[in-house]
């Protein structure tokens, strides 16, 4: 009878496991997974999933003009390093950060009426398409 039961167990836990693959594997075909995470053994590893929008990202990440998201206090959200290059600070110091932290006194008000002239509003967030440098 113990050996029914453990057997009973184990498949219950298999179509438990079987269900959990098929919703991720769904997740993954309906475009609502961006990455996956997989241990090793040793460390986490992120594998980030290419779409439709990886062309675009190249194209904003390696173009000479500077483009950003901004929150609406002004953290940058998104930026690409030509964007970035124009305050002088490296890219990873930059995103995640206020951007007025990287600006002072009459710049200040210079760069925030050349963004607030650029901007696009979208769900809380500022994006500034582009900025020349």
């Amino acid at each position: 009878m113990a050996t029914k039961r453990k057997r009973t167990k184990s498949t219950s836990d298999l179509l438990d496991r079987t269900v959990d693959l098929e919703e991720t594997l769904r997740a993954i075909r309906m475009g609502e997974v961006d990455a996956v995470v997989v241990n090793n053994g040793e460390a986490d590893q992120v594998f980030t999933l290419q779409g439709a929008e990886h062309p675009y990202r190249l194209l904003v990440e390696t173009i000479d003009e500077g483009a950003a998201t901004l929150s609406d206090d002004g953290t940058v959200l998104y930026s690409n390093s030509s964007f970035a290059s124009i305050f002088d600070v490296r890219l990873e110091k930059f995103i995640g950060a206020p951007l007025q932290s990287f600006v002072a006194g009459e710049d200040l008000d210079t760069r925030t009426r050349e963004i607030k002239r650029r901007e696009i509003r979208e769900k809380g967030t500022i994006v500034v398409p582009v900025l020349p440098q």
